[in-house]
C-alpha cells in the first residue's frame, strides 16, 4: 500500500487536473498544511491538508481530502487484491477455462505472514481439483481457505482461453448503511472543524468512496441523503471521487454540475 502523504499527493492532484480541465483553471498545491510544523504549533485544533492557487486568477481555495472508510479498511481491501493476484499467477495456464471467483462468503481475506502461502496453496489446489469437472455456466461452492462460489464462464466471451476472473470480498461496512452514514457524519464534523480558521478560503472536501464499493448514484441518495449540510457550516463545496485510475469526480454539495463554482 502506498504511504499516506503519496495518497494525498495523487488523489488531490487528479482533482485539481479535473477541476482545471473542467473549469479553464489552473490550481495548483502550494503547501501542505498539516504536514507543516509551525502551523501545527501556531494553530489549535486539526488542521486541513492543502492550500491551492490558481496561477491565472491569484484565487485561493483549501482542500480536505479524506476516505469514507479507514486506513484499516484499505488494508484488508489491498490485502485481498494482493492475495488474489498472487493466486491468479500461481494458476497462470493451468486452468481448463475462463473461471471466476464471486460470492464471498467471508467480508475480508484474513491471513498472516506465516500462513499466506499455505491459504494461497490451499486455493489454487481447490479450483485446479474442481475446475475440470464444470460445464459452461455451472457454479459450485468452494470451502478452503475461505468460503466462495467458482463459475465456469463462457470461454466465447473472452479473448483468454485459460483465466481466472474475481471479484473481492465486501468489507463489513460496504454493507452497513448506518455505519457508513455514522462514518460520514464524523467525516462532516471533522472538516468543518479543520476550515473553521480557513473560512476566508472556499473550503473543499474531496471525499473518496472507492473502498466501499459504492456508486455515485447509490451514495448520494442512500447516504449523503441522511445528513444535514446545515450542521457543517464551514464545508464549501464537496466533491466526490470513486477513485478508479481515470476517476469521475462528482460535484456532490452543493450541486452546481453545470457552474463554475471556484
Amino acid at each position: 500500500m502506498l504511504p499516506k502523504e503519496e495518497r494525498e499527493e495523487r488523489a488531490v492532484g487528479k482533482f485539481l487536473d479535473y477541476y482545471n480541465q473542467n473549469n479553464d483553471t489552473s490550481y495548483q498545491i502550494v503547501e501542505w498544511l498539516d504536514r507543516d510544523s509551525r502551523n501545527r504549533l501556531e494553530q489549535q485544533g486539526p488542521i486541513p491538508d492543502c492550500l491551492c492557487v490558481d496561477n491565472n486568477s491569484g484565487k485561493q481555495i483549501v482542500i480536505e481530502r479524506t476516505m469514507l472508510t479507514g486506513e484499516q479498511d484499505l488494508k484488508l481491501i489491498q490485502g485481498a487484491e494482493q492475495f488474489l493476484g498472487d493466486v491468479n499467477t500461481q494458476l497462470k495456464g493451468k486452468l481448463p477455462g475462463v473461471f471466476r471467483l464471486d460470492d464471498w462468503g467471508v467480508n475480508a481475506i484474513i491471513y498472516t505472514a506465516n500462513n499466506r502461502q499455505k491459504k494461497i496453496d490451499q486455493l489454487c489446489q481447490e479450483i485446479l481439483g474442481i475446475a475440470p469437472t464444470l460445464t459452461k455456466g455451472e457454479v459450485v461452492s468452494l470451502s478452503e481457505p475461505f468460503p466462495v462460489k467458482l463459475v465456469r464462464e463462457d470461454e466465447e466471451r473472452f479473448v483468454a482461453n485459460s483465466a481466472l476472473l474475481y471479484n473481492i470480498p465486501d468489507c463489513v461496512c460496504a454493507k452497513d448503511r448506518r455505519q457508513l452514514t455514522k462514518n460520514l457524519q464524523h467525516i462532516l464534523s471533522e472538516a468543518d472543524k479543520k476550515f473553521q480558521n480557513y473560512i476566508k478560503y472556499p473550503t473543499v472536501l474531496l471525499l473518496n468512496i472507492f473502498e466501499t464499493g459504492l456508486d455515485y448514484g447509490y451514495f448520494k441518495a442512500e447516504i449523503f441523503s441522511k445528513v444535514n449540510m446545515g450542521n457543517y457550516p464551514n464545508i464549501m463545496y464537496i466533491y466526490l471521487s470513486e477513485g478508479q485510475a481515470e476517476p469521475p469526480i462528482y460535484n456532490l454539495w452543493p450541486n452546481n454540475v453545470l457552474n463554475k463554482v471556484i
